[in-house]
């Protein structure tokens, strides 16, 4: 054996030494990018989950105390709640008409007027809130029967966008308000 102090490294060892190096980085790198598009996959059904569930929710939770459906469109649905004590912020009994709240499509203005992927709320004719953006489908059911009586159906969809990345989501609400029509 020959002694190699003070030598150093030979050709083959070092061309060794770069292809495990570059095994080693292509491997980082390529954990890295499915680690990244796995983060913008969740990412997206995250946002249109969150957005379609948080909508869907809020709806339910002014639509439960409608007195009266003023428009009953497949894309806008219109409806009265009850006058609110403004200091008690209950609802002033026996129940009379209040404020006017109507839910529709429209774009980062909010007018009742333009289309857009964005769900909105107005209160008497004035954007209020701005529901969810990325609504690819909105559909309102309100229609009487025996079989079905005051009942309202929202069914959502809604488009989660991360990086390159989208998702969609869907949900529907059905309500049945106890004040409708009395």
């Amino acid at each position: 054996m020959r002694n190699r102090k003070g030598r150093g490294v030979t050709l083959v060892e070092l061309l060794v030494a770069l292809g495990l190096v570059a095994l080693v980085l292509a491997s980082v790198v390529s954990i890295y990018a499915f680690s990244l598009r796995t983060f913008q996959v969740v990412r997206a059904e995250s946002v249109a989950t969150d957005e379609a569930h948080f909508a869907a929710m809020y709806l339910r939770r002014r639509l439960i105390n409608a007195l009266e459906i003023t428009t009953a469109e497949s894309q806008r649905l219109a409806f009265v709640v009850p006058v609110k004590d403004p200091d008690t912020g209950l609802f002033v009994t026996p129940l009379t008409a209040g404020d006017e709240y109507t839910v529709y499509l429209s774009d980062e203005t909010g007018s009742l007027a333009a289309s857009g992927p964005v769900l909105w709320m107005a209160v008497n004719g004035i954007p209020y809130r701005r529901l969810a953006q990325g609504v690819q489908s909105l559909t309102f059911a309100y229609s009487p029967s025996p079989e079905n009586p005051l009942t309202i159906r929202l069914s959502l969809t809604v488009q989660g966008t991360e990086g390159p990345r989208s998702q969609t989501r869907s949900v529907w609400v059905s309500v049945r308000p106890p004040n409708l029509n009395r």
